[in-house]
């Protein structure tokens, strides 16, 4: 289940959403999620990914573009395309800090 707390940021299986500073929160499920998105607007995007509750799984806290990450906050710089993998049991918090708003095109989802 993916809830915002602000307007209307979020994923979509088709696209993203996201206000300057808009954040989302990925409510922790027992089959985990991915993202990804193969194009934004503007060109170059930046997140911080924050896992907010659970525990480490054995694969990390999370995976971006493949890459498992440790750290329970991760930042995403200038990025023009995006894949992100959320672990089962975990929630999340997603901010966009790239200072605009984005729209992410060519977007998919996995899981729930």
């Amino acid at each position: 289940m993916i809830s915002t707390h602000y307007a209307h940021a979020g994923f979509s299986e088709t696209s993203w959403s996201f206000g300057a500073q808009e954040q989302v929160v990925i409510q922790p499920s027992p089959w985990g999620s991915a993202y990804m998105c193969k194009e934004f607007s503007p060109k170059k995007v930046s997140f911080i990914i924050r896992a907010v509750s659970g525990k480490e799984s054995q694969f990390g806290w999370m995976s971006v573009d493949n890459v498992p990450i440790q750290e329970r906050e991760h930042k995403v710089q200038s990025a023009s395309t995006l894949s992100i993998d959320f672990q089962p049991h975990i929630g999340y918090h997603i901010i966009n800090t790239t200072g605009v708003a984005i729209e992410g095109r060519q977007c998919e989802a996995a899981g729930n």
